[in-house]
């Protein structure tokens, strides 16, 4: 988070209604290990989305909804979020008023800010200036 708030000189703050979501048994495996061990739990599921919504013994998407919505609605202010993957799918999501399926398809681009205002997102991306380092 440090890397994050580097240039912010604002407040920062911690909130674990952000946090990504528990994979439970998967935690800690690669997609190839989770293929070979549960080869039909992973290949019934389409994106990374929905597969890590039904990890054994992992969190399900009515408990990461309910605390992702809980965390939408005490925001009194315009705020920058971090956050991770499904959870930031889920975060979106909701802000743009998306069902599960459609959430599922959201990518999950790193690097980048999604600004999202009235219910339309924008997708922010640095400038292509030549080789990444």
């Amino acid at each position: 988070m440090g890397n994050c708030a580097g240039g912010f000189d604002g407040p920062v703050q911690y909130d674990p209604r952000l946090m990504e979501v528990d994979i439970g048994d998967w935690q800690g495996l690669t997609h190839d290990q989770i293929a070979r061990r549960w080869p039909g739990t992973y290949q019934a599921h389409e994106t990374s989305f929905e597969l890590s919504l039904n990890a054994p013994e992992g969190e399900r998407y009515p408990s990461l909804v309910n605390r992702v919505s809980a965390f939408v609605s005490a925001l009194a202010t315009p705020a920058l979020v971090v956050t991770h993957g499904i959870t930031s799918s889920v975060l979106r999501g909701l802000l743009l008023g998306l069902e599960f399926d459609e959430m599922a398809w959201l990518g999950p681009d790193q690097g980048v800010v999604f600004a999202i205002d009235s219910g339309m997102e924008t997708i922010l991306r640095p400038a292509s200036v030549g080789p990444m380092a």
